[in-house]
C-alpha cells in the first residue's frame, strides 16, 4: 500500500485532522509538497509528522542548511511499518491528559460517600489522588480520595478563604479578605 494512502486512511478514520485546519507548507519533507503529492495528501503527511507518527524515510542532516528529510511517498508500506503507523496513531487518539486521568480516578471513588472536613467547607479540588477542601477559616483539608481518610489540615490563604485549585503541580487557595492567591 502506498504511504500517502496509508496516511490518509489512518487520519481520516481516526478523525484526527480536519482538512480545513491543515495547510501544506512543503517544508517538512523535501519530497512532499503540492507539486509532488498534491495539497490534499501533503496536508495529511505533514500532520502525520507533526503528530510524531512518522519521521519519514531519510533524516535531515542538521549540519547542512538544506532540508534533506524525505517521506518517500512512492514507497510501499510493509506490514511492520503499517503496524507502527497504526499503533502510534491510536496512541495519539487514546492518550489521556493529567486532567482526564484525575477525572477517571475521581469517578472510581464511592459516589455516595460523605467525608467530614470540619466547619465551613467552601470549595473543592482534586489532584489526581487526594481531595482538597478549602474552609473559610483559611485551612485546607486534604482527604485521601479512595476512603476519605484525613491526611491533614494545611494553612492556606488566611481567613475568608473561598476557592481552591490544582494546577497540575500545586494546590492554590484564594483569600477574599487579603485579595491574594496562595500556594500551599
Amino acid at each position: 500500500m502506498k504511504k500517502n494512502l496509508v496516511v490518509l486512511l489512518i487520519l481520516m478514520s481516526l478523525l484526527m485532522v480536519n482538512h480545513a485546519q491543515a495547510l501544506c507548507t512543503g517544508g517538512v519533507f523535501s519530497d512532499v509538497n503540492i507539486n509532488t503529492v498534491g495539497e490534499f495528501f501533503c496536508d495529511f503527511i505533514e500532520r502525520f509528522r507533526d503528530l510524531g507518527i512518522t519521521s519519514g524515510c531519510v533524516a535531515d542532516n542538521p549540519q547542512t542548511p538544506e532540508n534533506e528529510a524525505q517521506y518517500c511517498p512512492g514507497f510501499n508500506v510493509p506490514r511492520d511499518q503499517m503496524a507502527v503507523f497504526v499503533t502510534r496513531a491510536i496512541e495519539k487518539v487514546t492518550a489521556k491528559t493529567p486532567e482526564q486521568i484525575a477525572l477517571l480516578k475521581w469517578y472510581g471513588v464511592n459516589q455516595t460517600a460523605q467525608f467530614g472536613v470540619g466547619p465551613t467547607p467552601m470549595a473543592i479540588a482534586f489532584d489526581g489522588a487526594n481531595i482538597w477542601v478549602s474552609r473559610a477559616s483559611g485551612l485546607a483539608t486534604k482527604l485521601r480520595a479512595s476512603d476519605g481518610a484525613s491526611l491533614g489540615d494545611f494553612i492556606g490563604g488566611g481567613s475568608n478563604s473561598r476557592g481552591i485549585a490544582f494546577d497540575g503541580a500545586n494546590i492554590w487557595m484564594t483569600n477574599e479578605g487579603s485579595n491574594f492567591v496562595s500556594k500551599l
